[in-house]
């Protein structure tokens, strides 16, 4: 194996462990350590979806600046984090049993260096007192910069892309 193949696919496992790792840290509800891996500039997003006939395929998401079910920055991300982590909130306590799997996993190089653009496809389950949900399914764009952390980069975006049109079940109160 040539050196360029064997360092591409030492980054490939890495990355996937960087979101496996990141995943757990999620599930387990460890959200105050899963904002470090976050950069300052993170945009967490995940705009609308809608139906559309193949002629406008490409358009089948609504830009995020016009509409989304939310878009996230540092400081909003913060407030929740530390929502969740409040007994107080009422939205989460007792907590949903959130899992996330993370599939399909592509890395593509960017224009800078040390950053990559990860494609992956997700399934997002969960239960909250003795209710299940619908599980959401759907493609995830992150930008991870390589970075001086336990996994070795930092998220600084992640575009949450549903296969639905309506989100299932009651919203989403968590991260995913």
């Amino acid at each position: 194996m040539d050196t360029r193949t064997n360092d591409a696919l030492r980054l490939q496992w890495s990355i996937e462990q960087f979101l496996y790792e990141e995943t757990g840290l999620l599930e387990e509800r460890r959200f105050a350590e899963w904002l470090a891996l976050t950069t300052d500039d993170i945009v967490y997003a995940m705009p609308v979806r809608t139906t559309r006939t193949l002629r406008d395929f490409d358009k089948r998401f609504l830009p995020i600046e016009r509409a989304g079910h939310f878009r996230e920055d540092k400081q909003t991300l913060s407030i929740r984090v530390k929502k969740l982590a409040d007994p107080k909130s009422w939205s989460e306590n007792p907590p949903s049993v959130p899992r996330i799997f993370v599939t399909n996993v592509r890395v593509r190089e960017t224009e800078i260096d040390d950053e990559f653009l990860v494609i992956s496809s997700f399934m997002f389950t969960r239960t909250r007192m003795e209710q299940s949900y619908a599980p959401i399914t759907g493609r995830r764009e992150d930008i991870l910069r390589r970075a001086e952390t336990p996994y070795g980069f930092m998220l600084a975006r992640r575009m949450i892309y549903i296969d639905h049109a309506a989100l299932p079940g009651s919203g989403i109160n968590t991260l995913i």
